[in-house]
């Protein structure tokens, strides 16, 4: 899994049949049936400009702390 700024990605080897996002990597001779999926709008910015977006909607002040940082950071 790795998060982004505006979008997380995941990629695995299934267990079982996926179709869909599904690419064969070749890694030191040796073929991997990797799924991978992006999800847009899922990054570390964009998730945190939304957040703040909600929190700025609930409270209507110039300063809004996020309950989910240590105060005193953005």
């Amino acid at each position: 899994m790795e998060i982004g700024g505006a979008s997380s990605q995941i990629a695995f080897e299934p267990r079982g049949s996926i179709l869909a996002n599904k690419f064969p990597v070749l890694i030191a001779g040796k073929r991997y049936p990797l799924y991978v999926h992006s999800y847009l709008y899922y990054g570390l910015n964009t998730i945190s400009d939304r957040i703040m977006q909600l929190l700025k909607k609930r409270v209507p002040t110039e300063l809004v702390n996020n309950p989910c940082l240590q105060l005193g950071k953005p």
